[in-house]
C-alpha cells in the first residue's frame, strides 16, 4: 500500500510549488499594490486569499473593515525588492537574502504586516550575519526584535574603535549616535574616537541641511548626545589635538576643561559639559 501510495505520488507538484508558479504568471490575481516611491515604483500583484491567509494586516484590507474598494493599494514605504520577498514566503514560505541590507528590508516589511515566522528568519540571518561594519544598520533595523537590539549593542561595544571609524558612521541616525555615546562600556582607546566621530557626524547633518558647520550649528545637530561625550577622561595632549577641540567647544569651556584635566574639580563646568572623569 505504502509502495503504491509513492508511485501515485511521484511527479506531482507541490502546494509551494504551484503556488510559485501562480505568483509568477500572475494568473488570476485579484489585487495590485504600487510598491516604493518615484522614480523606482513597480505594480506587484498578488492573490488577496493567500496574502489574506497569511496576514492579519492584508486580511482586514482584504476582507475586512479596511477593504479596499478599487484601485491599486500604494505602499510607499516599502521597497518593491523587499516587498517581493515578503510575498514570496507567503507563498511558498521562502525567503532569499542575498545581502545584511536587504534583510533588514525585509524585516521591515515583515513587523509593519505581522509576520511572525518571516520576522524570525529576517532576525537568524542578521544575528549570523552581525559584523563591526553593520551592527549600526541592524542595530536601526531592529527596533523591537530585543535579541537583535542587543546583539547589535554588543558588537558596538566591544568594536567601538572600528565602528566609529567607519565612513558610514556619519550617515546613523540621531538615536543611534545617542545610544552609542550613551554605553558606560565601550572598548575604546581613547574617548577622543568618540568626539571626533560625534564632530564628523554633526558636521554631515550641517552639510545636508546647508548650515555653516559653526560651533552652534555643530551643537545644534548634536543636541543633548553632546553633553554625554566625557571630556575628563582625555589627557589634555587628546584633547588638543582633536579635530573637535576648536569645532565644538568655546574658548571658555576648552580653558575650563582643560583646567579640571590639570587639577581635579578645579572648576565647576557648564551644564552642558560632562562632568565624569570616570573611563567607558
Amino acid at each position: 500500500m505504502m509502495q503504491a501510495q509513492s508511485k501515485s505520488t511521484k511527479g506531482r507538484s507541490t502546494v509551494a510549488s504551484r503556488l510559485q508558479k501562480l505568483l509568477d504568471e500572475k494568473k488570476w490575481t485579484d489585487i495590485k499594490f504600487l510598491v516604493g516611491v518615484q522614480p523606482n515604483v513597480e505594480i506587484v500583484e498578488a492573490h488577496r486569499v493567500v496574502i489574506a491567509a497569511a496576514s492579519p494586516v492584508f486580511e482586514a484590507m482584504s476582507f475586512g473593515g479596511l477593504a479596499e474598494v478599487k484601485g491599486p493599494v500604494k505602499v510607499p514605504d516599502v521597497s518593491p525588492a523587499a516587498f517581493k520577498v515578503m510575498l514570496q514566503h507567503m507563498y511558498t514560505e521562502v525567503a532569499k537574502f542575498n545581502t545584511v541590507e536587504a534583510a533588514c528590508d525585509v524585516l521591515q516589511v515583515a513587523r509593519k504586516y505581522l509576520l511572525t515566522q518571516l520576522t524570525d528568519k529576517c532576525s537568524a540571518y542578521l544575528n549570523n550575519h552581525l559584523s563591526p561594519a553593520n551592527a549600526c544598520l541592524i542595530l536601526e533595523a531592529s527596533a523591537g526584535e530585543k535579541d537583535l537590539s542587543e546583539a547589535s549593542i554588543a558588537k558596538i561595544r566591544d568594536c567601538a574603535d572600528e565602528v566609529l571609524a567607519r565612513p558610514d558612521f556619519v550617515h546613523v541616525r540621531w538615536e543611534t549616535l545617542k545610544h552609542v555615546i550613551d554605553q558606560d562600556a565601550l572598548k575604546l582607546s581613547s574617548e577622543v574616537a568618540l568626539l571626533n566621530a560625534s564632530l564628523c557626524w554633526a558636521q554631515q547633518r550641517c552639510k545636508e541641511s546647508g548650515l555653516d558647520p559653526n560651533c552652534e550649528n555643530l551643537r545644534s545637530a548634536l543636541g543633548s548626545a553632546f553633553w554625554k561625550i566625557r571630556f575628563l577622561t582625555m589627557t589634555a595632549q587628546e584633547l588638543v589635538g582633536s579635530s573637535g577641540f576648536q569645532k565644538l567647544l568655546t574658548d571658555e569651556e576648552a580653558r575650563m576643561i582643560l583646567a579640571n584635566i590639570a587639577q581635579q574639580n578645579y572648576c565647576q563646568l557648564p551644564s552642558t559639559i560632562c562632568s565624569s572623569n570616570e573611563k567607558r
